[in-house]
């Protein structure tokens, strides 16, 4: 039993040593920067939509004023005084 689990400890350790591992090449590493650039490109437009629709929806309604009816055929008439 110890030697299955010290065979199967040493398989592990070789199968995860670094040395094994490929190293990626410069143009591997360009080619993973461009893809996030462009990722994060996506996403800043993403969020600027979504802030742009959240400020529409916050922003009050304009606020119009409805013209003032003035009358020609009968005179002004002063407010009255409330006591």
């Amino acid at each position: 039993m110890t030697l299955l689990r010290t065979g199967c400890a040493v398989i592990a350790l070789a199968v995860a040593t670094p040395a094994l591992a490929q190293t990626p090449s410069q143009a591997d590493l360009a080619d993973l920067v461009r893809a996030q650039a462009a990722e994060i490109a996506a996403l800043k437009a993403r969020l600027d939509r979504i802030e742009g629709q959240q400020v529409v929806a916050a922003s009050p309604a304009p606020v119009t004023t409805a013209p003032t009816p003035t009358s020609t055929t009968s005179p002004a008439t002063p407010p009255v005084a409330v006591a």
